[in-house]
């Protein structure tokens, strides 16, 4: 019995000194929301029109990370000033899908925000041609990979993806923005709660219920690109 206790208090030391590091590092990054909101009222708008933008190229097989905030250009769309990222879409290599996720930032389920990405697709002439809705995004779980390798934060983050075939030739240019609209909603995440116990010599713990928790949407965010062929 002896052994087996030491056997679990190195495990959950274990745990605990591992989970050091990420909280430092998840403290340090995360930016408080009223400091975001701040730095999104007070900042000005890039250019005159769209075809002004500075385009990245992406191509089949990319994943591109990035953080929009007080540091990226910001327009003022439509829907709308939001801070964007604008990219040069494959062409000929058709079909495939464009993949988005933005994941969750702060430090506590009080102080989590998330930004909530639209996209639209522009053709030669910086028209917009498709543009999505809330509805083609899915908030739910991170994989304990990404999140290490993404935000080092907390384990959720809204994903959703647009598809290109032949059909979309037109569509040369993608950007990734948040509107009005979707910065006064909120996204609300379902937790289980728990209380610990000890049985037989180690901590376990019961659930006794959930809990809902209020997500404001944020100008600001923690963004993955990436571009898949499709099958």
């Amino acid at each position: 019995m002896k052994n087996q206790m030491k056997g679990h208090i190195r495990i959950l030391a274990k745990s605990v000194f591992t989970l050091i590091p990420i909280l430092i590092i998840s403290s340090g990054c995360a930016t408080s929301l009223k400091t975001v909101m701040k730095s999104y009222y007070g900042a000005p708008t890039c250019c005159e029109s769209m075809k002004d933008f500075k385009f990245e190229t992406i191509m089949i097989g990319d994943s591109k990370s990035f953080v929009l905030n007080e540091t990226s250009p910001a327009y003022l769309f439509d829907t709308g000033k939001s801070f964007f990222k604008a990219f040069a879409l494959p062409q000929f290599s058709y079909p495939y899908h464009v993949f988005v996720k933005s994941y969750m930032l702060g430090q506590s389920p009080e102080t989590w925000y998330i930004f909530f990405p639209k996209v639209i697709t522009l053709n030669k002439d910086f028209e917009v041609v498709r543009s999505t809705d809330f509805r083609s995004f899915q908030f739910q779980r991170a994989g304990v990979m990404e999140t290490a390798k993404e935000t080092f934060g907390v384990m959720y983050k809204i994903e959703g993806h647009i598809s290109f075939t032949e059909e979309n030739n037109a569509e040369r240019y993608l950007i990734i923005l948040t509107t009005e609209e979707l910065l006064g909603a909120k996204t609300y995440l379902v937790m289980g709660k728990s209380t610990p116990i000890v049985l037989s010599g180690y901590v376990t713990a019961v659930p006794t219920g959930s809990k809902v928790t209020a997500v404001p949407h944020s100008p600001s965010g923690r963004i993955n690109i990436s571009v898949l062929r499709q099958d």
